[in-house]
């Protein structure tokens, strides 16, 4: 078994790494030490990105990328988001592994999901 990122998967990794980098990464520790919550920029460039839509179908405003790579994306966006803010990839993790929008795609029915996904 091949467990090298494929070339989609690592062209993800470098540009949300790119833009993690130049956004998040110099901000991080006033961000962290505000203890405000996360500005609206960040989750709105991260979100433009598709840094929360890796678990959804494309379909329902996720990522067009097969169902079975999914969680890697997620773990490749986890991993990218901890080195720049290690603090904000837990948020994340649970928004992704086990968030609303994961379970929902994951055990409801069709008439569920066209309902409450994005």
């Amino acid at each position: 078994m091949d467990f090298r990122f494929t070339p989609e998967q690592d062209l993800y990794r470098q540009s949300i790494r790119q833009w993690l980098e130049a956004n998040l990464e110099p901000r991080a520790r006033a961000i962290d030490e505000a203890e405000d919550g996360i500005p609206t920029d960040i989750t709105d460039g991260m979100a433009e990105l598709g840094m929360f839509g890796v678990t959804i179908p494309e379909r329902f405003g996720g990522l067009d990328i097969p169902d079975e790579e999914r969680m890697v994306y997620a773990m490749i966006t986890i991993h990218e988001i901890a080195r720049a803010d290690m603090s904000m990839s837990t948020p994340v993790y649970t928004l992704l592994t086990i968030g609303w929008a994961y379970i929902i795609n994951k055990y409801g029915t069709e008439q569920l999901k066209e309902l409450v996904l994005p």
